[in-house]
């Protein structure tokens, strides 16, 4: 969960907030949690499919 937030703080630029009303503040931090979760989406769904594993007996 901690990395979660570091990436929000350090890589999409959530170490200082821009607006300061709670309403912007929410707003401002939703939009950068969905750019956080279409990034990893992304990176989810570019990834090489790996071929099932044989079952052992």
């Amino acid at each position: 969960m901690e990395a979660l937030f570091a990436e929000l703080k350090n890589q999409i630029g959530l170490r200082r907030l821009r607006l300061r009303r709670m309403k912007f503040v929410r707003e401002q931090f939703f939009l950068a949690a969905a750019a956080q979760n279409i990034k990893r989406l992304v990176r989810f769904l570019s990834q090489v499919p790996r071929p099932p594993l044989a079952a052992t007996a």
